[in-house]
C-alpha cells in the first residue's frame, strides 16, 4: 500500500521578522560591546586597587618599622611612644606627608632628645617646611633639632629654625639634604663663637 504524503507551501512577506531578527542582533551584538568594555574596567580598577593597597600596607609597615626604631633605639616611655605615634599620624593628615615619613622625623627629633610639647612642635613645623617642598621631612627634622641644640641656650624654637633652613634653602638655591650636610659640621662650632643661627644659614 502506497504512502499518502500531504505537502504544504506557505508564502509570504518576512521582511518583518528579519527585521526584528537583525534588531535583535545588534542588540545582543551592542550587549557585549558593553559587558567588553565593563570587564576592561574592573580589570583596571582592580589593578589600581592591587596598587594602592599594596602602597598603603607599606606605608604601614614603615610607621611600624620608625615606632620599633623609636622603642629600640631611643628608649622613648610607652606613654612618649604613644604621643610620637599619635603625632605622626596627625600631622600626616593635616599636611598629607605620609605617616611613613613623618614617623621616621619623629626618630630624629626623639634621638635628639625632644619630647612633650616641643618634639611636637618639631614635628609639626618640619612636616609644613616639607609639604611647602623645603625637602624631606626627616632631613628637616634632623636639621632643625641639630640647630636647637647648638643653640639651647638662646631658646631657638622650631619655628625660627625651619625659616632660616627655608630661607638658607631658597637663597643658596640648593636642596635641604645639601644644606644638612653642611650646616651640620658648623653649627656647633658657630654655637661657640656666639655666630647667631640666621647668619650661620
Amino acid at each position: 500500500m502506497a504512502d499518502n504524503k500531504l505537502r504544504y507551501y506557505i508564502t509570504g512577506n518576512a521582511s518583518g521578522l528579519n527585521k526584528a531578527l537583525n534588531s535583535a542582533s545588534a542588540r545582543v551584538n551592542k550587549f557585549g560591546q558593553k559587558m567588553k568594555s565593563v570587564g576592561a574596567s574592573l580589570q583596571r580598577f582592580a589593578a589600581v586597587g592591587a596598587l594602592a593597597g599594596g602602597s598603603a600596607i607599606k606605608m604601614a609597615m614603615d610607621f611600624d618599622k620608625n615606632m620599633g626604631k623609636i622603642d629600640a633605639l631611643v628608649g622613648a616611655s610607652e606613654e612618649d611612644l604613644k604621643s610620637f605615634s599619635n603625632a605622626a599620624k596627625e600631622m600626616a593628615r593635616v599636611t598629607g606627608v605620609s605617616s611613613a615619613k613623618t614617623s621616621e622625623a619623629m626618630f630624629f627629633i626623639a634621638s635628639a632628645g625632644l619630647k612633650g610639647a616641643k618634639a611636637m612642635d618639631v614635628l609639626e613645623a618640619s612636616s609644613k617646611a616639607s609639604a611647602a617642598g623645603l625637602g624631606e621631612v626627616s632631613t628637616i627634622a634632623d636639621l632643625s633639632t641639630s640647630a636647637m641644640n647648638a643653640y639651647k641656650n638662646m631658646n631657638l624654637s622650631a619655628t625660627d629654625a625651619t625659616d632660616v633652613l627655608t630661607a638658607a634653602v631658597r637663597e643658596g638655591k640648593l636642596e635641604a639634604s645639601e644644606l644638612a650636610g653642611a650646616m651640620g659640621s658648623v653649627l656647633p662650632t658657630a654655637s661657640a663663637l656666639g655666630v647667631q643661627f640666621n647668619d650661620v644659614g
